[in-house]
Formats: structure tokens, sequence, C-alpha cells
């Protein structure tokens, strides 16, 4: 009973620091396109940047989008994206850890079934919470572009600078 619980305990640990690397280490900037009327577009990595527009990455695909056709840039995934991954880790995880720890002879004992579900259940909402904490903690940055040429340039000025040295050539064309 001993090497389940140290095994599902290194395989949680696992995952999470594996996710959490994982997202650190991105070199790409993610972006959501919305429409003049606010309604997103696209989504997906900037490829490159020119005067009047900008190409996002999705999958294999390459979509160009003009300035004129852009209402608002956001960079960075959604809430949802976050809460969802939190509460999946969290459900798996506690869940696993929950049925490995059963002990139905015990003065407080549980079976099986009964530690994966309240494991699952307090690693949902365990998910959650941090994945909102992760949530307010990222860096996201919304530009206002409303066809406008002056926002454009200052929006084009600030993925400049602000990307990495490897992306840099890219995102001058």
């Amino acid at each position: 009973m001993n090497f389940i619980k140290v095994f599902s305990t290194t395989f949680f640990l696992i995952i999470f620091c594996n996710s959490a690397r994982c997202q650190s280490i991105s070199k790409n900037v993610f972006l959501r396109l919305y429409n003049l009327e606010g309604k997103k577009i696209a989504t997906g990595y900037l490829r490159s940047i020119n005067e009047n527009s900008l190409s996002l990455s999705k999958s294999r695909d390459i979509i160009d989008f003009s300035y004129s056709e852009i209402g608002v840039i956001k960079t960075k995934r959604g809430l949802g994206q976050k809460l969802i991954l939190g509460a999946s880790i969290g459900a798996l995880g506690l869940g696993f850890f929950g049925a490995s720890t059963a002990n139905p002879d015990e003065w407080f004992g549980y079976t099986v079934v009964q530690g994966a579900t309240g494991g699952a259940i307090l690693g949902v909402l365990a998910g959650t919470v941090i994945g909102v904490m992760i949530d307010g903690l990222k860096n996201s940055r919304r530009f206002k572009i409303d066809a406008n040429e002056e926002l454009w340039n200052s929006f084009k000025e600030e993925m400049k600078e602000n990307t990495l040295p490897a992306k840099k050539d890219s995102l001058t064309n």
C-alpha cells in the first residue's frame, strides 16, 4: 500500500510541475483577435506583422488579417482554459490519491470508490481555485486597434519590443 501512495504522489507532482514548466517556457505570443463589433474572429500564435496586417498560425494554417478588420487584440489565453486545466489536473491527481489511500478497515475508513470520488471533488475545487489564481497572475494585455493606423503602429512597436529576440526577425517582414 505504501508503494501506491508514493507512486500516486510522485505522479501528481510530475504532472503538476511539467504543466507549469511547459507554460512558462513557451516562446510564442498567443493572440485573440476581435472584429470592430467585438466578436472574436480568430485565435492563434503571432507569426508575423507588417505595415498593414498580421499573420496568425493555428495548427498548420496561417491566416492574415488587415488592421482595418481588427477592433481589439488580446494577448494570452482566457480564464476558461486555466479553469478547465486546473480542475482536470486536480480531479485526476486527488482522485487517484484518494483511491490509492483507501483503507476501509481503519476507524475513519473509506472504500476505493469513495476515496476516488471524494478526491476528485476536492481536486476540482482546488484546481479551479488554482486556475483563478494563475489567471490573476498572468500578464495579459489588451490592445484597442479600431482600424486606426496610429493604434496599429503602437501595437506593432509593442510587439517588436516585447517579443523574444528569436521572434523579432519574423515580426518585421
